[in-house]
Parts: structure tokens; sequence; C-alpha cells
């Protein structure tokens, strides 16, 4: 299946009527909680059941952690629709949400012994990262919550409640924006402001 697809029939076929797709925070997304859930089987002893169900290392990939990981480090750079199903271009939300995926993929990729996806997994997350620093707009002092829009709704400001909903959702990852990043505080604090009245 596409993983970016956003809608399914009640029989899991794909919903193929019009609609905003691809919307590739979902894949990243799942990867963010299967990983953590992965983790705490190994912790528990449960390698093997992670191995056999989650995370298998062949390709083409055949496990939910490895599908998901493999598309996200394969269409970050594609445009998709937001978490609001509005405008198609780049996105914080979902850049924040694949770049933790594919750190913490990598991670379990490497306690799994697959040293490869470790490598890959990895330089995908660091070129997201350096994509998460466009977002940000000296002028206006916050980040931006979409750049490169290519259809959809245009919001002039770019200012939105998803920049600090990525924060939320991507969890506490190694060079991610955090709660105390001093540009999503600067957003944030916009965010209230814009909204006082």
């Amino acid at each position: 299946t596409n993983q970016g697809e956003p809608k399914f029939n009640p029989d899991g076929t794909s919903y193929t009527e019009p609609w905003g797709r691809p919307q590739n925070d979902g894949p990243a997304l799942r990867v963010i909680t299967l990983v953590q859930f992965a983790k705490y089987l190994i912790k528990n002893g449960e390698k093997e059941y992670v191995l056999n169900t989650l995370y298998h290392p062949s390709l083409p990939a055949r496990s939910v952690i490895k599908i998901d990981l493999e598309y996200v480090s394969h269409h970050h750079n594609e445009p998709d629709f937001d978490l609001w199903e509005e405008i198609k271009g780049e996105h914080f939300y979902t850049k924040m949400a694949q770049k933790a995926a594919l750190s913490m993929g990598a991670s379990l990729a490497r306690t799994l012994g697959d040293e490869g996806s470790y490598s890959w997994y990895s330089t995908q997350a660091k070129n997201i990262h350096n994509k998460l620093e466009e977002f940000w707009d000296d002028e206006t002092k916050y980040i931006h919550s979409t750049i490169n829009r290519v259809e959809g709704i245009d919001k002039p400001t770019r200012l939105d409640s998803s920049v600090f909903l990525s924060v939320l959702h991507s969890g506490k990852v190694e060079e991610v924006f955090d709660y105390g990043n001093p540009q999503i505080l600067s957003t944030v604090e916009r965010l209230i402001t814009n909204f006082k009245d």
C-alpha cells in the first residue's frame, strides 16, 4: 500500500476519490509510537518478537516499522499535505515527525544490528534537520508552518498551532526543536499575542 495514503475504505482498500494526498506525517508518527513499543519489548526480553514482527532488517521491507522507515527515508523531500489537510507543500509538523522517526528508527536499527539502515536513516535525519532550519523567519521571529506551498489554501502569515503540536507529537529526540528552544517559544508567544483579542 501507499504509506502516504490518508484515507481507506472499510474493506481496507485505498479511497481513490479526490483528497489531499499524500499525507506523510502518518508513517512517521507510526514509527515514533512503534519504536517506543519495540524498545519496551526489547528491554523486557522480547527481542525476537520485535525482529519477527515489528522490525525485520530485510529489504524489501516486510515489517511495519521498517516499511514506514523506508517510506519516510525515501519520500521526505516530496511535498505533501499538512495535518489539517489544507495545504500541499513542506510542513514543519511533518518534517519534525519525520526527523524524530528517522532518528528513533536509526537507534532501533543499531540495537538490532542493522548497521546499513542505521547509517541511512541517520543521514536522512540530518538532512531533515537542516531543512527544519529553513522554516524560521528572522523578520517575523517565528517558525513558518509551511514553506514552498504547491497548492491548497494560502495562509499568508504561515503562523499555525501545528508548530507547537509538532514538538508535543515528535517526542524528545536529539537535535530536534524541543520545548525550550527559543524559536519554538517565540512562535508560541506570537500565537498567544495573535489570539489575545
